[in-house]
């Protein structure tokens, strides 16, 4: 991720981040009277974060089975929930690193600010 100015005015720097995008599958289940097996997978799109998310909500909204997700080469499949199963570092994780390290400089900036007093 590079560093770009934001302004040449303001003196601060912003990295540049492209949004993370994975691929989403679907394996219908097939019944018949004699068996019940998964077809071929059907490729749903390469969606980012908040349309995996929206994608997660009509999973669980409408009781669903047999998607999943492809990242870093692995499958994880989505839960009738919603919830991915074995949930791993680096899937969509970027939002959350970010707040922590925000609330941790407020954190310390507030109990300096405190301490000084």
């Amino acid at each position: 991720m590079s560093k770009t100015p934001i302004n040449p005015k303001i003196m601060i720097t912003v990295r540049k981040i492209e949004p993370q995008r994975v691929m989403v599958w679907y394996t219908p289940k097939i019944e018949s009277a004699s068996e019940s097996y998964r077809s071929e997978p059907i490729f749903v799109g390469n969606l980012n974060e908040y349309e995996f998310n929206d994608l997660r909500i009509e999973i669980a909204k409408q009781d669903l089975e047999g998607f999943y997700v492809e990242f870093e080469g692995t499958n994880y499949d989505i839960n009738k929930y919603g919830a991915v199963k074995n949930w791993t570092k680096g899937l969509f994780d970027l939002a959350t690193d970010q707040l922590i390290e925000l609330f941790t400089i407020a954190t310390r900036k507030k109990l300096a600010e405190t301490t000084n007093l």
